[in-house]
């Protein structure tokens, strides 16, 4: 009897070691898997820091743009002419200029 009993006791010993071992590995598993979960929300907030800044600015900046680039084209046809006379005396000087 005896020796069935040292076996039983190995095994037992085994087991427990395999529990506290579990019980260790899933405490660290379920660390790792809360700074992932952190690392993936802080990945989105850099993308929106991105992203929203540039949408603003280009929802922003259009109507900016648009009269930027007709005052550059009013430089560049005077044949067309201002709204404010100011390209006529361009064509003129250019006239001149000839």
């Amino acid at each position: 009897m005896p020796e069935t009993n040292q076996p039983e006791q190995d095994i037992r010993e085994v087991l427990k070691k395999n529990q506290e071992d579990l019980a260790y590995l899933t405490a660290k598993v379920d660390k790792i898997h809360k700074i992932l979960r952190w690392n993936q929300i802080a990945s989105w907030l850099k993308i929106l820091l991105i992203v929203i800044p540039l949408i603003f600015g280009f929802i922003y900046l259009m109507p900016l743009l648009g009269q930027t680039v007709g005052m550059y084209n009013e430089l560049l046809n005077p044949e067309i002419g201002g709204q404010n006379g100011s390209n006529t005396n361009i064509f003129n000087l250019q006239q001149l200029l000839k």
